[in-house]
């Protein structure tokens, strides 16, 4: 599909939709947690675990070399060189980050922060779980450009900029989730 086919347009259209959509959920997930965090009297509350900084910090750096292979590929793309094994890369880095994902779910519910503990707890595992949810999708968006990855032909070009801003939409809500939730 050449990206002057109506098509085309309509896929950057509803990826801007999708975007603009997914932004007001976590907005919304953000406000929540704001408007939670500011009316306690101490935040985690008392009693409440620290969740710790070492898993959250390898989430981080996982989806932050996924984007930034990515974006390599996207790039080298762009300039007429397919860079498959950066395209691989990035969604080998971005299976990683769900992986420790799943590491700092297990390992707040040993160190008894479960869904179920509170408010601090079930607003922790909500907005992770709502962004592991979505790095799934982001997942099945890259790898649905797969066979784009191979080669550098204009083909394909809109699907793995489409899949690319997706994923490094995830990437930037991680790090508001980082910084949000385990560093201050």
């Amino acid at each position: 599909m050449a990206d002057d086919d109506p098509r085309a347009a309509a896929s950057s259209v509803m990826m801007t939709v999708a975007l603009t959509s997914f932004s007001m959920l976590f907005a919304a997930m953000f406000l929540t947690y704001a408007v939670v965090r500011a009316n306690a009297p101490a935040w985690p509350p008392a009693g409440a675990p620290s969740p710790g900084l070492a898993l959250p910090s390898l989430s981080t750096a996982l989806i932050a070399a996924s984007s930034l292979c990515h974006l390599l590929f996207e790039r080298a793309r762009e300039a007429g060189g397919a860079r498959p094994g950066l395209f691989w890369w990035s969604v080998l880095l971005g299976l990683g980050f769900l992986g420790s994902q799943a590491l700092l779910w297990r390992s707040l519910a040993a160190g008894g922060l479960p869904p179920e503990s509170g408010v601090f707890g079930s607003l922790l595992h909500g907005l992770t779980w709502t962004h592991a949810a979505h790095i799934v999708l982001g997942l099945a968006l890259l790898l649905g450009t797969a066979p784009q990855a191979r080669r550098a032909a204009p083909a394909g070009r809109l699907a793995v900029r489409n899949a690319g801003l997706f994923w490094h939409f995830l990437g930037i809500v991680w790090g508001l989730i980082f910084l949000g939730l385990f560093v201050w």
